[in-house]
């Protein structure tokens, strides 16, 4: 049953972190030193304060204000592949909520619905994922890639949600809105429903977001540069097509440093 989880008690996570992590390293450095692979016995103490900073986030956090949302039920049984992003599996990642910041929290993120889920286990020890409140999360890190939250735009017709921050400068931002779809085919005279990936590309450039989809569009947006930008995607053989994330990023990137 989809209900609200709700912990007994908030606590002011960001400030007691360092002052419980601070006491970890002092009366427990022993014990995190033993626990530790060989490579890291020889580490420092400032990598053995933020180890036990690290195991507080982990083993601690539970009494804190990110277990708070709603209860996340799976109706994609039926669906061939999964709604999450890269893999289906529970990835340590971080993620600012509520003007907090928390480290090392087991999250998925859900590109059909636009959702960030974090593990948690009910009172009988069943897995009960939690859907974090999307507009009080800032940003999250997951599977090695940068997330933001982005209001909508009606200027630019861009629509509120969580945006993959793949490069930005004072001047200039690239961002895709990672998302699937479901789509049906027909196998063995039977309808089959299967997820399928449908990036969006945008570019920020003075304060507006321009969605891109080819070359055509790309150079139009940076419309300034556009002949030393087709010369330099006419060298490297960019068609947009294959690996977009990196060849759009490049891009953007020679265009900021012209």
């Amino acid at each position: 049953m989809i209900g609200k989880s709700i912990i007994s008690c908030y606590l002011p996570f960001r400030t007691m972190r360092t002052s419980i992590a601070f006491l970890l390293v002092i009366n427990c450095y022993n014990f995190v030193s033993a626990q530790r692979p060989a490579k890291y016995q020889n580490d420092s103490s400032e990598d053995a304060f933020d180890h036990a900073i690290a195991m507080y986030d982990r083993n601690l956090s539970r009494n804190s204000s990110i277990f708070t949302g709603r209860g996340y039920f799976d109706p994609h049984n039926g669906v061939k592949g999964h709604q999450f992003f890269i893999e289906d599996y529970w990835e340590f990642g971080n993620v600012t909520y509520d003007s907090n910041t928390y480290d090392s929290i087991p999250l998925k993120y859900d590109i059909y619905e636009d959702l960030l889920l974090i593990e948690n286990f009910n009172s009988d020890g069943f897995l009960s994922p939690i859907k974090l409140y999307s507009k009080n999360v800032r940003e999250f890190n997951l599977h090695g890639y940068h997330f933001i939250w982005l209001n909508r735009d009606s200027i630019s017709g861009l629509r509120e949600g969580f945006y993959n921050l793949m490069y930005h400068s004072n001047k200039i931002q690239v961002l895709v809105k990672r998302r699937k779809e479901i789509i049906s085919s027909n196998e063995m005279n039977s309808v089959r429903n299967q997820f399928s990936q449908r990036d969006k590309y945008y570019i920020k450039k003075n304060g507006r977001y321009h969605k891109v989809r080819k070359k055509k569009t790309v150079l139009k947006v940076l419309v300034d540069r556009k002949k030393e930008l087709k010369r330099f995607i006419r060298e490297n053989h960019f068609l947009f097509k294959t690996n977009p994330d990196v060849q759009l990023v490049e891009v953007v990137k020679h265009y900021d440093s012209l």
